[in-house]
């Protein structure tokens, strides 16, 4: 029997049994070297991130004067008011091009990343885009996703992301028209981004979602919420269907951050 099957078992047994395997996952995963690995490479990739140069060649607006090759690790002479300044080039009519929004995103935003702060991001989400629009921005940038470093994807998720979908007074709150899914939805409003949502927010901006349906998309943290919040544990075919998403990728890694979200939670 594997390791995967025997820990399938005693999720189901009880939530002692539970805590006991939590803990011991965890741990066995430190003594492995496995926390302090993770943690270095993360700081690698954010370093090589930050010092890759963002490569740009596309058809401009004639009123697009920027550099098509920009290093985002260089000394540059832009600054944080160049990245508001930004803003200005997103009118009533430019933000529902479609084309043009792509084109900023590239042009304007991308290189000047290293400037973003909370108070951009706040404002971007304010602006009066439409559901087509901010779905282009979350594409691209889950395109650009080498370029975004930890941080700053969150920071998009919860200043950008979260705060556009939970504007009221939007025509389509939570941008649900001509989506068909819940993994749609997921895909078109959140990219690689929904990996910072939390259960609870996906509910609250779409009272109709259903996190099996999406288990291809959700995160080992999600999945440890929904183990938790689902009365999966009463579920030989959830915990299977979990587990079975564990697999996917980096099993080892998944399970390490599925264990530790669990140890975590308050709920049990």
């Amino acid at each position: 029997m594997t390791m995967m099957a025997t820990t399938r078992k005693k999720l189901l047994s009880n939530k002692v049994l539970i805590v006991f395997v939590l803990f011991c996952g965890y741990f066995t995963s430190v003594l492995h070297g496995q926390y302090v690995t993770d943690h270095f490479n993360a700081e690698i990739q954010q370093a090589e991130s930050q010092n890759r140069t963002l490569n740009v060649s596309m058809q401009t607006y004639d009123s697009a004067e920027v550099n098509h090759t920009t290093s985002a690790g260089s000394q540059t002479n832009v600054s944080v008011a160049d990245l508001f300044a930004s803003l200005d080039d997103l009118s009533e009519t430019t933000i529902h091009d479609l084309a043009f929004v792509e084109n900023w995103l590239y042009l304007r935003f991308l290189p000047l990343l290293s400037y973003m702060n909370e108070e951009f991001v706040t404002q971007l989400s304010w602006m009066n885009f439409t559901c087509g629009a901010f779905q282009v921005i979350v594409e691209v940038l889950s395109r650009e996703e080498s370029l975004i470093t930890d941080r700053q994807q969150k920071l998009i998720f919860t200043h950008l992301i979260y705060s556009f979908l939970s504007r009221a007074d939007k025509a389509d709150p939570g941008c649900h028209s001509n989506i068909t899914s819940n993994h749609e939805w997921l895909q078109r409003n959140f990219g690689i981004f929904s990996k910072y949502a939390t259960l609870s927010q996906l509910q609250t901006l779409d009272s109709y979602f259903t996190e099996f349906d999406s288990l291809g998309l959700l995160s080992p943290s999600q999945l440890a919420e929904l183990t938790v919040t689902s009365g999966a544990l009463n579920s030989a075919n959830m915990i299977d269907s979990i587990f079975d998403r564990l697999e996917e990728g980096d099993a080892f890694q998944n399970m390490d951050e599925f264990f530790w979200k669990l140890v975590q939670s308050e709920l049990w």
